[in-house]
This record gives structure tokens, C-alpha cells and sequence, in this order.
């Protein structure tokens, strides 16, 4: 097997990135700040290796099936027709919070940048959500490939201005927070509000399902994806 990454792997290695961090951008900003930086710390601690192990465990069970499926064909195929339609259910009301939790806030961005950055005038909102709907139902059209090419062509600017991003603000550190009165209370409440939030942040597993099937389909064998 050949440990070396190829051009194919680097574009799968873009493209999980930026799908990773979409929705956080959309909504892990602002409401993990209120909570204050305790909870975002212990959230963090709770979060990250949760996020990498499931979504890990998804990869490999995909990718180690015999066959090239997504994780619901996998199930059927282990476990039968009736555990195969409960996972797939579940997995839709997983992916439909996603999908409406996006819909949401790319309309909302795009419409605040129509207006306040451009000087557009305001546009109606059910339009506007058709149009962006379609584009980006338009580019899943195209198949696989051109969505991974799109997705990871569209890091890079992401990547950079994440890293002005963070520079910008380091003069605006503010330290005072770790020394302030530890409220064990308030950081109970504030763990269990902030806590779906990262956790709808974090979730990236339909492409995770999309890329142990893809890495399947060029293997040999399931040992080799």
C-alpha cells in the first residue's frame, strides 16, 4: 500500500477540511463566545475527540465493507432491510438539520452582503434561497468528482482569510477572562446550551460516508481502502 499522498488524496484532505469547519463558521462563533471561554475550553475537551472517533468509525466501516456503499447500504447489507431503514431514517433527520441549518444561514449571509457590501437592495427571500438552492443542488448534480474539485478549489481563499482573520484579532485578546469569578453554575448552563451547538458544528459525517465509498471503489480489496 502507498503511505505517499497523492493529488486525489489532497483534494479529499481539502474538501473534509472545509466541510468541517462550514457550519462552525455559520454558527460556532457567536454562541460558543457568550457562554464564555470555560465552557468553550471543556466543550472543546468533550468535543474533539468525540467528532474524530465517530466520524472516524464511519470512514472505516464504510470503506471496509465488502461492496462500495454509503454507510445505510452498509447497515442493510450487516445487519438486514429493518435495521438498514431505521439508520437510514435517522440518518436523514441528521443530514435535513444540516441542510435546513445551511440553507438558513447562506441565505442570511448572502443576503446581508447583497445589501450592506455590494448596496443592493433588498431581495426577496424565498427568491433568494431558490437561487442558492439550485446553485448549490446544481454543483451535487455534477457528480462527486466536480464537487470535491469545487469544495476543495474553495479552501484555499477560505484558509487565507481565516488566517488575516486570526490575526486581526490578536491585539484584541482580552486575558481578563481567566481570572475572572468561576460561576459553577452559569458554566453548567452554558456547557449544556453550547453543547448542541458544537456538536451540529462538528458534524461533517455525510461526507465522511461519501469518502470511504469513493476510496472503496478504488480498491482492490477492503483491506486496501
Amino acid at each position: 500500500m502507498n503511505a505517499s499522498l497523492t493529488r486525489y488524496d489532497m483534494e479529499w484532505v481539502l474538501t473534509l477540511f472545509g466541510t468541517a469547519i462550514g457550519a462552525g463558521i455559520l454558527f460556532l462563533p457567536i454562541q460558543a463566545g457568550l457562554g464564555g471561554i470555560w465552557p468553550m475550553i471543556i466543550l472543546t475537551a468533550i468535543i474533539f475527540p468525540l467528532t474524530y472517533y465517530s466520524h472516524r468509525g464511519i470512514t472505516r466501516l464504510v470503506a471496509s465493507n465488502e461492496t462500495a456503499t454509503d454507510i445505510t447500504g452498509v447497515v442493510e447489507q450487516d445487519l438486514g432491510r429493518n435495521a438498514g431503514f431505521i439508520v437510514s431514517v435517522l440518518y436523514f433527520l441528521s443530514i435535513i438539520t444540516i441542510c435546513v441549518g445551511y440553507a438558513t444561514g447562506v441565505t442570511n449571509i448572502v443576503s446581508s452582503f447583497l445589501e450592506n457590501q455590494l448596496g443592493m437592495g433588498s431581495i426577496s427571500r424565498p427568491i433568494l434561497t431558490g437561487i442558492l438552492l439550485t446553485g448549490l443542488t446544481g454543483v451535487i448534480l455534477a457528480g462527486e468528482k466536480v464537487v470535491v474539485k469545487v469544495t476543495s478549489i474553495m479552501v484555499y481563499p477560505l484558509i487565507a482569510i481565516l488566517f488575516a482573520l486570526s490575526l486581526y484579532m490578536i491585539p484584541y485578546w482580552n486575558f481578563s477572562m481567566f481570572t475572572a469569578p468561576f460561576d459553577g453554575g452559569l458554566v453548567a448552563k452554558n456547557l449544556l446550551l453550547t453543547f448542541p451547538v458544537l456538536v451540529f458544528a462538528m458534524n461533517f459525517s455525510p461526507i465522511c460516508s461519501a469518502l470511504g465509498r469513493n476510496y472503496r471503489e478504488q480498491a482492490d480489496n477492503a483491506e486496501a481502502a
